[in-house]
């Protein structure tokens, strides 16, 4: 008997060829009910590419999946080395997905890895998912997608699931210290989204640590960003134009550091000369060209290395207890964190 084609699985399904191919290839929207028969019908007539015919028999893959909420953004290119080192290692691929922080991405994507039959998955929430409703569709999608699921960098509701973290208080908490050690009593900080938990518990790090040496923060000095380059830019431009503003600023994140400092430099001002700055995170190319900034350090390919770790783990023992990591940083001081005091002062 002659090999089945993709004609063939479309006559017998009773789809067209174009719904075949979406199904292979897991692009395009197709139907669950209708992509459940063109499934059977693979499944039963052992349509080649053989491995196809495999993966949707026994509903998995050699593929390990990955959702990140921001390609751009320097902290999950490290994750991804470290993801990737160990993923090769196993001899299997990574299919990854970008969500630009949407949660409409984000189930598109869950969608996707359904389709690709994951043997696991390292998720990265483009949000918090705080509500019932919200969680929702997520929650059914991890449902159907039958594989362990590792929970990167942003915990996911109240659902218990294997995670690595990073003790984003304690980070901020220090950095904030270490300003106000080098002199500084009017800190301000570049906050990040606020509706994200990693946001909120950095910029409680800032405040309990300004409240612990009695220091009172200004509405005004919270600039309250997204996350984001463009964001802190138009923030920092407009907080400069003010008639004062702090002499030191802690940046909850690499994004918004970079847009932090290019309003700064802009403004034709100088680090620490003229303002201290800590930022949570190296921030590579500026530290890599010789600008010496202090900042909070994690092990970022270590969390991707942990990430995988447990994935592969829980896969081997599905039973296995849940396990949360929680990676501590280091706070690296290179002196943008001193008070400027000019040679000839008393």
């Amino acid at each position: 008997m002659s090999r089945i084609t993709i004609q063939d699985i479309a006559l017998l399904a009773g789809v067209g060829k174009a719904t075949v191919s979406r199904v292979l290839n897991g692009s395009g929207y197709v139907s669950e009910t209708t992509r459940a028969k063109v499934e059977k019908v693979i499944r039963d007539h052992t349509y080649a590419p053989s491995a196809m015919a495999r993966n949707l028999s026994k509903r998995a893959s050699d593929t390990i999946g990955m959702i990140i909420p921001e390609a751009a953004n320097p902290f999950f290119a490290e994750i991804l080395k470290g993801v990737s080192g160990v993923v090769d290692g196993h001899n299997l691929t990574l299919l990854f997905c970008n969500t630009d922080n949407t949660m409409e991405k984000d189930v598109k994507s869950l969608h996707t890895m359904y389709r690709q039959h994951v043997r696991g998955l390292i998720y990265t929430p483009a949000v918090d998912y705080g509500s019932a409703e919200k969680l929702g569709a997520v929650r059914e999608m991890l449902g159907k997608l039958r594989a362990p699921v590792v929970v990167l960098d942003r915990p996911l509701g109240d659902m218990d699931l294997d995670g690595v973290f990073s003790d984003n208080f304690s980070a901020a908490y220090a950095a904030t210290q270490a300003l106000i050690n080098a002199g500084h009593a009017r800190i301000g900080i570049v906050a990040g989204d606020l509706e994200l938990s990693i946001g909120r518990e950095r910029l409680n790090g800032f405040l309990e640590a300004m409240a612990a040496r009695g220091l009172d923060v200004r509405t005004e000095d919270i600039l309250k960003g997204r996350f984001d380059t463009s964001t802190s830019y138009r923030l920092t431009q407009q907080m400069l134009a003010a008639k004062s503003c702090p002499t030191a600023f802690f940046a909850a994140n690499n994004l918004g550091a970079y847009g932090f400092l290019k309003a700064v430099f802009e403004k034709g001002l100088r680090i620490p000369e003229d303002m201290g700055f800590i930022s949570f995170d190296r921030l590579g190319n500026l530290n890599d060209l010789g600008f010496r900034l202090s900042y909070a350090d994690r092990d970022v390919i270590g969390m991707g290395v942990e990430a995988v770790r447990l994935l592969l783990a829980k896969i081997d023992d599905p039973d296995k207890k849940t396990e949360h990591m929680i990676c501590p940083s280091k706070l690296t001081l290179l002196g943008s964190e001193r008070a400027y005091v000019p040679a000839n002062s008393a």
